[in-house]
C-alpha cells in the first residue's frame, strides 16, 4: 500500500473492526440470552404456535451505533483515497481544494457532471476518468441496486439513526410430534419467520393441523440478526440481514481502493 493510501487503509480496517465486533456481541447474545421458545396451542388443538423468549433485553442502540460507525469508515476510506489521488497528482500536502475534496458517488452519468467539483483539481485528468469507472452507474449489482449507492444512502441519514437489529427466526428447526397422532393428521399451514422483531414475545412459527393433534413439539435454534431496510434495483422493499450487505460493501470498498490504487 503506497504512503498516500494508508490514511484510507486505516479507515477500512476500522470499519472492519467494528463490523467484527458487531458479529461477536451478536453472537454471544445468542448464545447466552436467547432462552429458546414458548408454546402455545389453539383451543380446538389444531394450531401450535411458539413465540421467542429472552433471558435479557438486546442492546439496539449500542448495536445500531456500530453498524452506523462501520458504515461511516467505509465511506471515509474512499474520500481519504481520493484526497491520496490529489496528493499523488498535485505533488503537493496538502493538495489544491483540499476543502472540495470527496468521492462522488453517483446512480446516473448527470449525478456524477454535478458532483465533479468535489473532484477539485483531478478535473479533466485520467484521475477523473478512473473514478467514473468506480461509479454505481458503471456497477450494476442484481437483485440489489449499486453496492455504493446503498453506503452513500446509509451516511446521508441521520447519523443518531439506530439501525433495526431483530432476530434470525427458524434455523434448521427439528419439528416433531408424538405418534398418538392419528397417520392421516395432515399439516395444512405452517408460517416460519425467517426474521423477526427481536422482542421477547415475537412469533417463530405456527403450524396448523387438519384435525385436534396433541404434544407438538419443536426443537429450534435462534440466531440474531442485524438487518437493514433496503429497495432492490427493482424498487421492491426488502429487509436483509446486515452482515450479508456488509459484506458486499466492503468488498466493493475494498475493490475500489485496489482501483484507486492503481490510478
Amino acid at each position: 500500500m503506497h504512503d498516500l493510501f494508508l490514511s484510507a487503509e486505516a479507515k477500512y480496517r476500522r470499519a472492519i473492526d467494528h463490523f467484527d465486533l458487531l458479529d461477536s456481541e451478536l453472537t454471544a447474545h445468542g448464545r447466552d440470552h436467547i432462552q429458546g421458545a414458548i408454546k402455545s396451542v389453539s383451543l380446538d388443538g389444531t394450531k401450535w404456535t411458539w413465540h421467542l423468549a429472552l433471558g435479557e433485553p438486546a442492546n439496539l442502540d449500542r448495536w445500531g451505533a456500530i453498524i452506523g460507525e462501520c458504515l461511516f469508515d467505509l465511506r471515509s476510506s474512499l474520500d481519504n483515497a481520493l484526497y491520496g489521488l490529489a496528493i499523488k497528482a498535485s505533488n503537493a500536502n496538502p493538495p489544491p481544494g483540499e476543502r472540495e475534496l470527496q468521492f462522488p458517488i453517483a446512480d446516473e452519468p448527470s449525478d456524477f457532471r454535478k458532483q465533479r467539483w468535489h473532484l477539485a483539481d483531478l478535473r479533466n485528468t485520467p484521475y477523473e476518468a478512473g473514478i467514473k469507472l468506480l461509479q454505481p452507474y458503471k456497477r450494476p449489482h442484481p437483485p440489489y441496486r449499486p453496492m455504493l449507492s446503498y453506503l452513500r444512502d446509509f451516511n446521508d441519514r441521520d447519523k443518531h439513526r439506530v439501525y433495526h437489529v431483530l432476530a434470525g427466526g427458524m434455523e434448521g428447526g427439528d419439528v416433531r410430534w408424538d405418534e398418538i397422532i392419528p397417520s392421516d393428521a395432515v399439516l395444512i399451514e405452517h408460517d416460519w419467520a425467517a426474521i423477526i422483531p427481536l422482542e421477547d414475545g415475537a412469533q417463530l412459527c405456527s403450524l396448523t393441523f387438519d384435525r385436534q393433534v396433541f404434544n407438538v413439539n419443536m426443537a429450534s435454534r435462534q440466531n440474531i440478526y442485524a438487518c437493514f431496510e433496503i429497495k432492490l434495483a427493482d424498487g421492491t422493499d426488502w429487509l436483509t440481514p446486515c452482515d450479508n450487505l456488509l459484506n458486499l460493501l466492503r468488498a466493493e470498498v475494498r475493490w475500489c481502493l485496489d482501483e484507486m490504487v492503481k490510478l
